[in-house]
């Protein structure tokens, strides 16, 4: 009977630990303790809220205030190990404060930096892709990256010559991983701003919506980008970009939201004797149906915030070219046929009934185009082919230490082995010695035997090992040629489609 419970309690367990759900990791950092004029009084309560929000969500949460470069690089290291504890995790990154970007590259700035020069952005910067190959090493299935670091500020300015872009931040290289999520409080190469309260204007409407349980997590985007619209004056776009194969919601449990939860509460719009600036200001209150329709009327134009998976999607509404995104537009209060196109992305199409809505937002989930794929493709062989190269040279020079180590091995046991045989006569000549200057001498002899013994078995040692070791570290060739077979299957596949 014992042997059957031992059975069903395994049982049970083993269906407890598939029905769990993988680990929600998340790092939240908040820098505002700058020097002088780069100081920021809002991160450090963004970092805060943002992780009291997350914990309550379910989250298990890491938080840095005010952290130096080397506190960032270890928070990397500890964030991609606590993923790494359980395959298929949920990996969030969250940064309040300054951050710049170089050559395509994003930094973000700790505290204590000191700025003057290029070389000093990247000594001392920390750069956002230590986050993307802590989060891609780990195995996590979900990235989520959001950055609140779009301020403008002082370290770009005295930190690069006239020739490099440092405005805002550049669109994030998304960790590899099953879904991702990329969110900026603000549109690429543009500024945010830190607000006039406890928290920047982009967090404070985040944590206005990020505890809603049910909203998955293009549902609370829309809504901040709504409210930051309307608080900024248009001024603070903020931008996203999803991959997700399954909806995510930021609730450990979700709640399953009914119609009424799922309806979007619009901001007011001005009265009809306002103008459409003014309207814009004064219109951020929410109303009810019933004084919407009694205290104020409909302006016959209304804003329309188009944001697609990249910059530079040109934008189509009703088969004229407004723009490319990120775009924002006043457009008429009628049905709009809204069109994207890019030569690395398939066309989108859809039409939009506005009804009382102050501002549209689009950010549709676009799929790149077989063309874009096949580059990709092609792109990817092209270095996996460069890889073989090298790493048969690699694997060449291994063969060759290997050889050679392989000779200090034979060199030094055959050392030990005359030395010790030395030793052993030696020690038996000594014994029998009656002079003492002929005893002194045997033993003398004896001591650089023993000495040869142990130097000729330490270099067959290091030589076995230096041996071993170089064979296993080179790299694997056969791996390398499997995966450009593959590439090469992909690229015929897609090649057929066309």
């Amino acid at each position: 009977m014992g042997k059957y419970r031992l059975v069903l309690a395994l049982i049970v367990l083993s269906f407890t630990a598939l029905s769990a759900e993988a680990p929600r990791q998340a790092l939240v950092i908040g820098n505002g303790k700058y020097a002088k004029d780069a100081a920021l009084k809002n991160p450090t309560n963004d970092a805060k809220a943002v992780s009291d929000a997350l914990r309550a969500l379910g989250w298990e949460v890491t938080t840095l205030i005010n952290a130096d470069r080397r506190a960032m690089m270890k928070s990397a290291a500890t964030f991609r190990d606590k993923l790494s504890q359980v395959r298929g995790s949920t990996a969030l990154f969250f940064y309040a404060g300054h951050g710049m970007q170089l050559s395509g590259e994003n930094y973000l700035i700790p505290v204590g930096s000191v700025i003057e020069s290029e070389d000093d952005i990247r000594s001392e910067a920390f750069p956002m892709a230590e986050i993307q190959m802590a989060v891609e090493d780990s195995g996590a299935s979900t990235s989520v990256v959001i950055l609140d670091a779009c301020r403008d500020n002082p370290f770009a300015k005295k930190g690069t010559r006239s020739g490099a872009k440092t405005r805002g931040l550049s669109v994030v290289a998304a960790p590899i991983t099953g879904g991702t999520a990329v969110i900026f409080a603000t549109s690429p190469n543009d500024v945010a701003q830190d607000g006039e309260g406890l928290n920047g204007v982009f967090t404070e409407a985040l944590l206005k919506y990020l505890p809603q349980e049910s909203l998955k997590i293009e549902d609370v985007m829309k809504r901040v980008r709504q409210e930051v619209m309307v608080k900024t004056q248009g001024k603070q776009q903020p931008w996203s970009s999803f991959s997700m194969s399954d909806d995510f919601y930021f609730s450990a449990k979700p709640k399953t939201a009914s119609l009424q939860q799922e309806t979007v509460t619009k901001p007011a719009v001005a009265k009809a004797e306002t103008s459409a600036s003014a309207s814009n200001s004064q219109g951020a209150g929410n109303q009810d149906s019933a004084s919407f329709q009694t205290a104020y009327v409909l302006p016959s134009t209304l804003w329309l915030n188009v944001n697609g998976p990249a910059d530079g999607i040109e934008v189509i509404v009703n088969g004229k070219k407004l723009g490319e995104t990120p775009l924002t537009v006043k457009v008429d209060r009628v049905e709009q046929k809204l069109e994207l196109k890019h030569p690395d992305w398939k066309p989108y199409a859809v039409s939009l009934k506005p009804d009382k809505e102050v501002h549209i937002s689009i950010q549709p989930q676009m799929e790149h185009s077989t063309a874009f794929v096949l580059r990709d493709l092609q792109g990817r062989k092209l270095a996996a082919e460069n890889r073989i190269v090298s790493g048969r040279r690699q694997r060449k020079a291994s063969i060759g230490i290997a050889w050679g180590s392989l000779a200090v091995f034979g060199v030094g046991g055959l050392t030990s082995i005359i030395a010790g045989a030395d030793a052993s006569s030696l020690t038996k000549k000594r014994e029998a010695a009656v002079d003492p200057a002929e005893y002194e001498s045997l033993d003398d002899r004896l001591a650089a035997a023993n000495a040869a013994y142990r130097f000729g078995s330490s270099l067959s040692i290091v030589g076995g090992s230096v041996g071993i070791l170089s064979l296993a570290l080179s790299p694997n060739v056969k791996t390398m040629e499997k995966n450009i077979l593959s590439l090469d299957e992909q690229i015929e596949a897609l090649k057929d489609k066309q």
